[in-house]
């Protein structure tokens, strides 16, 4: 097990090929403390958790949220959020009665060097909105008709966070960028190889869209697949499925998660198809049929080299290997908390909602022992993050003489070892000294 600390980590984090690792932190705007996927800044450390570099993003008006990817190029794509006030957002036809007082948050995708910190490329979710609500608005239309736009009515609760990405995956082959639009119940292309100047016009409008033809009146609810999801992605090249569309569907409506293969159907032109966009059915679904496979929040998927797809159900902090006909081959529960790891009997808390559980995960990714990023580590399994039992140094099952040392050795040195964190505090300090007296001499 390797471990890298430092500052509040958020929700994605990504081992890169060179070793490095590339993560987002939690460094928020106080405007946007109570923003689901709130970051504020990436940074990439390398494998002793030195800062290499970082870009902060995290104003008023302007933060990233969720994803963050290194491209081939070596440039940095970002989701970020875009304030556009009560004014703006009327003036682009929402329904006054959904607008918040604090406006609306929509998309802006940027890429940045991380050798200049620039902006080179930017998609903007703003320029690309239509609308039947009011037609004194200069972007009123039939929204049929325009599938490569999004209603800004699409979603009517009266809520900031209308768009919710929650996920990006570039395809290296075509230039596109795959969203995974939680809001709207939908995954979206965009064509990432046109210039900025061109992404603000048609050029920059959705190309393919799947899993609610609703949104764009080419169905009803009862077509509807996604009830929020997770995690959209290009299966790689080299990988069973490769080309496909890889999500998870949090079924948060039915209270019924699902991982999902569909094939987009590409032309030979490079385009989609007809609309309503395809494909009818799914590739490969898992867990559809499973009342037990289920997490509101969150979500995770990944093709793997075998065949065999992980899968991470982010509420409860459970990954799953799965087989292509469904067979269960590998199982994991995250022990680790916020502050502390549980014992292996301990009971999982939940948060006071009782939805998620205090073991939460975003998602989850496997990297074989031969991935480049790990050439050279060491991978030697170190301690168990799960304690076995309170003071249990040497985890024999026993309290004894023995554990002293082992004791002592933690108190002073770095990491965490679960079985010296007596008193539950997330540390292994000097206030564990007493409770663990008491537990080698039975008191």
């Amino acid at each position: 097990m390797h471990e890298w600390a430092g500052t509040s980590p958020a929700l994605q984090v990504e081992l890169l090929p060179s070793g490095m690792l590339m993560r987002a932190v939690d460094d928020f705007h106080q405007d946007f403390r109570r923003n689901a996927g709130k970051t504020g800044r990436v940074e990439l450390v390398d494998w002793d958790g030195f800062v290499i570099w970082s870009y902060t993003l995290n104003s008023s008006d302007q933060h990233l949220h969720h994803d963050v990817l290194v491209m081939p190029s070596g440039n940095v794509l970002m989701s970020s959020w875009e304030r556009m006030s009560i004014s703006e957002a009327i003036e682009a036809g929402r329904d006054p009665d959904a607008v918040p007082d604090g406006g609306l948050l929509t998309e802006r995708i940027i890429e940045v060097d991380p050798f200049t910190d620039a902006i080179v490329w930017e998609w903007r979710m703003r320029d690309h909105l239509i609308q039947d609500f009011d037609s004194t608005k200069s972007n009123f239309g039939v929204i049929a008709d325009n599938p490569g736009k999004l209603d800004i009515n699409s979603y009517r609760q009266v809520t900031e966070d209308w768009n919710h990405v929650s996920g990006l995956d570039f395809n290296p082959y075509t230039g596109e960028i795959l969203i995974s639009g939680h809001g709207q119940d939908s995954i979206f292309i965009i064509d990432g190889s046109v210039t900025s100047a061109e992404a603000a016009t048609e050029a920059g409008d959705f190309v393919y869209r799947w899993g609610n033809p609703g949104n764009y009146d080419q169905g009803n609810f009862g077509d509807r697949h996604f009830q929020s999801m997770h995690d959209a992605q290009w299966i790689a090249e080299g990988l069973p499925g490769e080309g496909n569309i890889l999500a998870f569907n949090n079924g948060f409506q039915q209270g019924q998660s699902s991982a999902d293969e569909l094939v987009p159907p590409l032309q030979v032109d490079g385009t989609y198809g007809d609309i309503p966009y395809g494909p009818d059915e799914l590739e490969w679904i898992y867990g559809g049929d499973d009342p037990e496979f289920y997490s509101g929040a969150m979500g995770g998927v990944q093709r793997l080299p075998n065949g065999n797809t992980l899968i991470a159900e982010g509420a409860y902090g459970e990954i799953s290997e799965v087989t292509e006909a469904g067979d269960l081959v590998w199982y994991y529960v995250n022990p680790v908390l916020e502050d502390y790891a549980l014992f292996w009997d301990e009971e999982i808390p939940s948060n006071s909602a009782g939805t998620i559980q205090q073991n939460e995960i975003f998602l989850a990714r496997r990297y074989d022992a031969s991935y480049p990023g790990l050439s050279g580590r060491t991978l030697t399994p170190g301690i168990a993050l799960e304690g076995f039992l309170a003071g249990d140094m040497d985890q024999d099952g026993f309290v004894t003489l023995l554990d002293v040392p082992l004791f002592a050795t933690a108190l002073v040195s770095p990491g965490y070892q679960n079985e010296g964190d007596i008193n539950r505090d997330g540390q292994v300090d000097l206030l564990d000294i007493d409770p663990f007296l008491l537990v080698l001499f039975g008191g």
